[in-house]
């Protein structure tokens, strides 16, 4: 970005970055039903096969709420009485330690 000074001519004007966090993929699915014998199992395949790192799902159906840790991936679910509806995130272990400590740091840093 470029400002002019009093004097009229044109210099660079260095404003503070934070860094950005643009190595991990995020996405979203409706999986139909986690409801179903290997259902866990397969879709965790498939967003390995697809490097996801963060994926929000939907129509999970399980009952109550929770976490889940399977294949190096947590999932953390929502879902009603009957085993109708319910949503979820699928993170990867690594992301949810790595990235959000260095999601929080950047926080900090923009509050200080």
């Amino acid at each position: 970005m470029y400002g002019i000074p009093s004097g009229g001519t044109k210099q660079q004007v260095l404003r503070p970055r934070m860094k950005e966090i643009t190595d991990f993929r995020i996405g979203t699915w409706n999986v139909r039903s986690l409801f179903r014998t290997g259902a866990l199992t397969t879709s965790q395949s498939c967003l390995e096969r697809y490097e996801m790192d963060i994926t929000a799902i939907q129509e999970v159906r399980w009952t109550s709420s929770g976490s889940l840790k399977s294949q190096g991936m947590t999932l953390f679910y929502n879902g009603e009485d009957k085993h109708e509806r319910g949503v979820g995130f699928i993170i990867k272990d690594n992301i949810a330690t790595k990235k959000l400590n260095e999601l929080q740091q950047q926080i900090d840093a923009t509050i200080v």
